[in-house]
């Protein structure tokens, strides 16, 4: 996952590799099963979504001045804000799955009209957005195939078992953010996860992230190099990293892995299973 100063792809200085992470074989057969069956499918769309509190209503209203002055001095290369919102009725001990940024512009034509009319509206039109996009199963990129294996282990909830959230809420263009960019939304961007995770109350939250602002994830949570569970070598993705509580959450597990570009379908089963075993335990 990565720690300032640490290369990306080993584990940061004093981890020791210490034991593999759960490994029920009934959950890998389950998830083989839902890999290859021909009625695999989508959930169907709920488009409804809860009502943020107060708190996280106000995080909300901040990004928008934010990326007032963000889009004003990146000369409209920003894409639209992104908010994470929960399904309406949303079960208690969903999976918070945080990416890196969205890609595109964001439906920033959409957010535009809708903040003409006021912040409050603009608000709205995001967080239903969020649901929409999250419900309707999201795009075929790798990360959103290995949401959908997430959503498919509660064939309950679906995808209202999912929130679906991002490190950097305001991203850009092409690529992710970075630079200046990235560094006018650290403070805020941090305040932002940890509220996500005390309003929507998961089970697992999931950094599918590999380094990507790991100092704004790190800081935000109080993580240290201490404390966090490798899978050891010989096991599909030997860079998994899992850490039982943090700082202001101890009853909250912590899944870190890389992001789903390029992996192989054996290693995307390796961290869906991991999840199923921690949302078990």
């Amino acid at each position: 996952m990565g720690y300032a100063g640490t290369e990306a792809r080993g584990p940061p200085q004093g981890i020791k590799e210490t034991r593999l992470i759960g490994g029920a074989v009934v959950g890998m057969s389950r998830l083989v099963y839902l890999w290859w069956s021909p009625h695999r499918r989508r959930f169907p769309m709920q488009a409804s979504f809860a009502e943020p509190g107060r708190r996280l209503s106000n995080i909300w209203l901040e990004w928008i001045e934010l990326h007032k002055v963000l889009d004003k001095s990146m000369n409209g290369r920003v894409t639209a804000p992104f908010f994470s919102s929960a399904a309406f009725d949303h079960p208690q001990y969903c999976v918070l799955l945080v990416g890196k940024a969205t890609a595109g512009d964001y439906w920033l034509g959409s957010y535009k009209r809708a903040l003409r009319e006021s912040p409050e509206t603009a608000m709205r039109e995001r967080l239903r957005r969020n649901r929409e996009f999250l419900s309707g199963g999201g795009n075929r990129g790798p990360f959103w195939r290995f949401v959908e294996r997430v959503a498919e282990l509660r064939p309950d909830l679906g995808w209202d078992g999912v929130i679906w959230s991002n490190v950097a809420k305001i991203g850009c263009l092409k690529g992710n953010p970075s630079g200046p960019l990235l560094s006018a939304q650290e403070d805020l961007a941090r305040r932002t996860l940890v509220q996500e995770v005390r309003e929507y109350k998961p089970a697992v939250v999931v950094f599918v992230t590999a380094n990507y602002a790991d100092e704004i994830i790190n800081d935000a949570f109080g993580f240290t190099s201490a404390g966090w569970e490798s899978s050891p070598k010989g096991t599909p993705d030997p860079e998994v990293w899992l850490k039982r509580g943090s700082r202001d959450f101890p009853k909250v597990r912590f899944l870190w892995v890389r992001h789903p570009q390029g992996k192989t379908r054996r290693q995307i089963d390796y961290w869906t299973q991991k999840t199923w075993d921690l949302i078990m335990e």
